[in-house]
């Protein structure tokens, strides 16, 4: 979690070895293919983030290769969370309606996928609680 008077921009990198990353058909989030499908979502009312997907070298016991690297970008003010959802899907089209909303004070967000509210996360400065609904 992060508070700001001012506008600023957050960037959190995840870097994939040989798996297949494509972006959803929503801006925000990933898809990722590990033999089974799973999607990334970062978990941010109204704020859309910027998503980005690389092929960067990646070093690892003293050899390089190129890895997939997907970096979502954010800018914003006030109470940033930096919190995703990692979620199995059947396919990359299972996902078509994303929304997340917020209590006012920014502790809870609520999750509804495809009309439905799977999830709701409590988020405070020292913990994320997840609840199944």
């Amino acid at each position: 979690m992060f508070e700001t008077d001012e506008e600023h921009t957050y960037e959190t990198i995840f870097r994939f070895a040989e798996l297949k990353v494509e972006q959803l058909n929503l801006t925000k989030g990933l898809l990722i293919d590990t033999g089974e499908k799973l999607a990334l979502i970062q978990v941010q009312e109204k704020a859309q983030p910027r998503i980005s997907i690389t092929h960067d070298y990646f070093g690892s016991h003293a050899k390089n290769f190129k890895t997939p690297t997907a970096k979502f970008l954010i800018s914003k003010k006030g109470l940033v969370h930096s919190t995703y959802l990692l979620k199995p899907i059947n396919n990359k089209a299972a996902i078509k309606d994303l929304d997340v909303s917020q209590v006012s004070d920014g502790s809870t967000c609520k999750i509804t996928i495809n009309g439905k509210t799977p999830v709701t996360l409590e988020i405070n400065k020292d913990s994320v609680k997840y609840n199944r609904c």
